[in-house]
């Protein structure tokens, strides 16, 4: 049966009684609210007693403006001669149950809809990048699932009611698992071994994006942020593994709020997404493949997508990235249009003095379905400037970042990548010698002012175990923390750190290389102080360029060991807050180098979201002439922001002007703002307040308000009415933890958002 044909439905009937039925009338008909009709005409047959007919068709049309997956009840009424009657339906559904088609319904009412899937209810696949170990301002949970039946959850106040078959939830829990579940005592649930849907088995009711036996390890995480913007709650398993191989898996839920994307039952639609799928769970233990699927709280309504590499006839392995839509919608709205709003910005900033400027992307969904959407921004020319120009690739897995300060990284596996360039130890190389092992050396001068998450450092340490650190002297020898962490080195650049050296081997392996833009540490040959465990020896380096570059380059590392997977690379700020890791306990790599980016002039306060229908957004983006300590030289940069939804893309030119501002200006000028705007905040990351800046055109009332990431509100900062002008405020977090918050500003029809970090 599919859109827009007549059919004859053929149904078998059986007589199971004692009596024949002879003469017996027959009258089918739909809901008046289906998309299916038929006539209704009376048909006559008999059945004799405990006999049956194949002789009973039914014409039915389905509306053109239905889709595969419309389904309802044909009902049949009949009666006999003898004045006896009764009726019984049957369910009729539209489409052939072919891969292009959505899954379900469920027994509620739920369907599944893939981005490849024909139809207007399907949606794009749009990754909204949460996880602060690749670049996103995400709050990571903590959970202990590290290793064998670790498995952990972790309860979230949800920043609104979310409603699922029926029942309203105001909590969920998160398991490390690849599931949500609701209710007070959900945590409780941590299931790793997964099941078909519906079922008795695991925890009721369940969002299984992707359960499995999952393990935090590896630098993996699992995070939860509210996008206010959006009217949605993102979590983000980051490169799960499996137990005790397997992955790594990194797959995300979008909760979206059911006051916001109405639907007729009241029920929530909810989004998964998959960035890197790869189902290899090989734990004897343990099933081999997850679950992807729904259930309600009575453990008997549901879907499964997918389990124990079976999958629905209409959904397609996964075997890229991947978007599955869940919704109760049964009207299939016109599709979501895209428009960009502003078709440029362009921002003038002080030679002299350090500051920054905020102006909006303004964006909208002129359509009537739902969309999803992703902005990134692409450079123009050299980043950094001279010495050496740095090309800002679109993002991949074989690239990292931003962290909170703005680092990102990329490696010698991206066509846009680092070349590797190993730079030998040459005869003025500097020999490092150290007293004792797991003792750093220095401080050594480096040459010229190094600018470090916004300092300016003109010495450093070098420690024996593959890290050199700017302020950090202290004896680091076991990594398997990773970084960022409490316990790591501050202020460290994490070449290959791990337990190196020996107390009878400790000199002749690390060499330090001056010129007069660049420094490069070298370790040569360098051995395990456990080698028969923990394999070795590796050779790699640390280059530092005056312009704010680091490179980090490996020779040879001994990678075809496979007990060679116990190092970290990458980077820790002044803090645990900032920074991000590159690999984290995995077999080490020769002949690979990485790069890694100082902090860009410009930035977005997001990269993505969903824009219901008639719905707009105003995404800020900052400007700044200081973005990695030292100012930027007089001259225009250029800069290009993509914005794509779907197939639709476009490109917004960005230009920033870095010139002497004067005092004086145009007298004839507007001396008011043109718009409500939440412009500089600074410092930012902040200990304990910073200055909030805010555009005000007339007297209209605005709200300043100070939300967490799981968007409950903290504190109410500005209310009512104000005098135009630019408004400067002073918030004060003496009594507030460390981490990232959102500022809102709000008022009639205009709201603008921005992430600032407390950093103790």
């Amino acid at each position: 049966l599919m859109p827009g044909t007549t059919s004859n439905l053929q149904v078998e009937i059986l007589n199971s009684g004692n009596l024949a039925g002879n003469n017996l009338s027959l009258v089918a008909s739909f809901p008046q609210e289906s998309r299916f009709t038929t006539p209704g005409t009376p048909v006559t047959l008999s059945l004799p007693a405990g006999g049956g007919s194949d002789q009973l068709f039914v014409p039915v049309t389905v509306d053109a403006e239905a889709y595969a997956g419309n389904n309802t009840m044909l009902d049949i009424a009949w009666t006999s001669p003898l004045g006896m009657g009764g009726s019984f339906s049957v369910p009729v559904r539209c489409g052939a149950g072919v891969q292009s088609e959505p899954s379900g319904p469920d027994a509620y009412g739920y369907y599944a809809w893939e981005d490849s899937d024909a139809g207007e209810m399907s949606m794009a696949y749009g990754w909204i990048e949460i996880a602060p170990a690749a670049g996103g301002t995400g709050t990571v949970l903590n959970l202990t699932d590290t290793a064998d039946e670790a498995d952990d959850a972790a309860m979230v106040t949800l920043p609104f009611d979310f409603t699922l078959y029926g029942v309203t939830y105001s909590e969920m829990s998160v398991c490390s698992n690849g599931f949500v579940s609701f209710g007070p005592d959900s945590h409780l649930e941590t299931d790793f071994r997964n099941h078909y849907l519906p079922g008795a088995m695991g925890p009721q009711p369940m969002l299984a994006v992707m359960w499995d036996d999952h393990k935090l390890t590896g630098g993996a995480q699992v995070c939860v942020e509210y996008l206010p913007s959006s009217h949605m709650v993102v979590v983000e398993w980051y490169r799960v593994r499996g137990n005790s191989q397997g992955g790594p898996n990194t797959f995300q839920l979008l909760l979206l709020d059911p006051a916001v994307y109405q639907t007729p039952t009241g029920d929530g639609d909810f989004v998964y997404q998959y960035h890197t799928f790869i189902d290899d769970q090989n734990n004897s233990q343990d099933f081999p493949y997850c679950t992807i699927g729904v259930e309600d709280h009575t453990g008997t309504r549901g879907m499964t997508f997918t389990n124990y590499d079976h999958w629905d006839a209409t959904a397609t392995p996964i075997t890229g990235t991947r978007s599955i839509r869940f919704t109760t919608l049964q009207q299939a709205p016109v599709g979501g249009v895209l428009e960009v709003l502003s078709p440029s910005l362009n921002y003038t900033l002080s030679s002299t003095e350090a500051m920054q400027e905020t102006d909006s992307l303004r964006l909208g969904n002129s359509g009537t379905g739902l969309i999803s959407w992703n902005a990134r921004i692409e450079v123009e020319g050299d980043w950094p400037p001279s010495p050496a120009g740095l090309l800002r690739p679109a993002a991949s897995r074989d690239t990292g970042g931003p962290d909170s300060f703005g680092y990102r990284w990329i490696d010698s596996d991206e066509d846009s990548g680092p070349e590797v360039n190993w730079v030998a130890p040459g005869d003025d190389a500097i020999a490092v010698d150290f007293v004792q092992n797991d003792a750093a050396a220095g401080p050594f001068e480096i040459g010229f002012d190094f600018s470090y998450y916004g300092q300016l450092f003109s010495s450093l340490y070098i420690s024996p175990n593959g890290f050199i650190s700017f302020t950090d002297n202290a004896n680091y020898w076991n990594n398997a923390i990773g970084v960022p962490n409490d316990l790591a080195p501050d202020n460290a650049i994490c070449g290959w750190w791990d337990d190196l050296l020996q107390e009878a081997d400790l000199n002749g392996h690390v060499f330090r290389s001056h010129s007069a833009d660049s420094l490069v540490v070298s370790w040569v040959d360098t051995p395990h102080y456990n080698p028969g465990q923990f394999g070795g020896p590796f050779t790699f380096q640390i280059i530092l360029e005056s312009n704010g570059s680091i490179t980090l380059q490996y020779g040879e590392m001994t990678s075809g060991n496979p007990l060679s997977d116990s190092g970290t690379m990458g980077l820790q700020g002044p803090s645990a807050e900032e920074g991000f890791a590159i690999r984290h306990m995995l077999i080490s790599r020769s002949d690979y180098a990485v790069r890694i980016s100082p902090p860009f002039w410009l930035e977005l306060s997001t990269s993505g979201g969903l824009l219901g229908a008639q719905q707009t957004t105003a995404v800020p983006v900052v400007a700044r002439n200081e973005p990695s300590g030292l100012l930027l030289p007089e001259g225009v940069w250029n800069a290009r922001i993509v914005v794509e939804s779907g197939d639709q893309s476009f490109d917004v030119p960005v230009t920033l002007t870095i010139a002497e501002v004067g005092v004086g200006g145009d007298p004839n000028a507007n001396p008011y703002p043109t718009d409500f705007s939440l412009g500089r905040v600074w410092p930012n990351p902040f200990n304990p307040t910073t200055t909030v800046e805010l555009g005000i055109p007339d007297s209209r009332p605005v709200r300043l308000r100070l939300y967490n990431l799981q968007g409950q509100l903290v504190r109410t900062l500005l209310e009512g009415s104000q005098a135009p002008g630019t408004l400067q405020l002073t918030l004060d977090a003496s009594a507030l933890a460390s981490g990232v918050y959102l500022l809102s500003l709000e008022g009639d029809g205009f709201q603008q958002t921005r992430k600032i970090a407390l950093v103790r």
